[in-house]
């Protein structure tokens, strides 16, 4: 594979005309015009993947990202300082199977039609100020393996589209300001790992949904700081993949159901301040650190 690495370089010392059989360009110490060269190019028709994360880069991200090739697989513009909304153009590289703009400064909305990316894997858009709803068109993104949303401040409820993602691995969805119940077709995603799924630090309402039991093959699972009610599901123990269950800070009616005796693997339960009925099982807390 044909790449540059512009480690401690300087934007005069690269030709961009030269860039046609490039597939792979990571910049770094090069300032952000550099960049906004590489978008405008028109020579780029063999680039797969882009990389200026980890910089200090600011500004705006130019809607002459439109202009990238349709062969860009990877598009990496995390760890910046980047400011201003999502460039429609963005959509434009159909082909990407990974997007990471994380840790920036990007507001505004998620756009509508981010659910034509029909080959999207992983999506990073955590830790920005992004705003507005969840786009429906997320369910179309059938090949999505990890979806990271949180630490933002989306509103409105979790479509229900998402359960048509089944081969998620990761959902984060925590620290933004969704509301509502949370669907049960969210806990129909059965490919969930034990990467996790991550709702905490939201405004979720009513009870959890029995289909939670479906979620066998999940490791951590944390709805904590909420407004969850009602009971405890019994079938959150055939959730036996479980080791980190957090469900703190709700106002859960908590009566352990006996089924948690089959989460042989559970290692860390938190129910604090939730309204705990009853006494709670010796045979959880031979094994698993528990905080009532």
């Amino acid at each position: 594979m044909n790449a540059i690495n512009a480690f401690n370089s300087h934007v005069s010392d690269f030709q961009f005309s030269h860039v046609l059989d490039f597939q792979f360009v990571s910049l770094s110490d090069f300032q952000f015009f550099a960049v906004i060269k590489i978008f405008t190019s028109t020579n780029a028709t063999s680039l797969e993947v882009l990389a200026i994360n980890g910089n200090n880069f600011g500004g705006l991200l130019p809607e002459c990202i439109s202009n990238l090739s349709t062969t860009l697989r990877r598009l990496f513009v995390g760890e910046n300082n980047i400011v201003g909304t999502t460039p429609s153009g963005i959509l434009n590289p159909i082909n990407l199977e990974e997007l990471s703009m994380w840790n920036n400064r990007f507001s505004g909305k998620i756009p509508s039609d981010i659910g034509k990316l029909q080959r999207l894997q992983s999506m990073r858009l955590h830790i920005n100020n992004l705003s507005g709803k969840i786009p429906h068109s997320l369910g179309n993104l059938s090949m999505l393996l990890k979806l990271y949303l949180g630490d933002n401040n989306l509103q409105g409820n979790i479509p229900s589209s998402l359960g048509n993602c089944q081969s998620l691995l990761i959902l984060n969805l925590s620290t933004n300001n969704l509301s509502g119940t949370i669907p049960p077709q969210v806990f129909g995603l059965s490919s969930l790992s034990n990467i996790g799924l991550y709702l905490s630090s939201n405004h979720f309402t009513g009870p959890l949904h029995m289909e939670v039991g479906n979620l066998k093959n999940l490791g951590e699972f944390d709805i904590s700081k909420n407004m969850l009610t009602g009971e405890i599901p019994g079938s959150l123990g055939s959730c036996v993949s479980l080791e980190s269950l957090y469900m703190q800070g709700n106002f859960l009616q908590v009566t352990i159901p006996s089924s948690f005796g089959s989460l042989r693997g559970l290692k860390e339960l938190d129910l604090f301040r939730n309204n705990l009925l009853g006494k709670n099982p010796d045979f959880l807390c031979v094994s698993t650190h528990c905080n009532f």
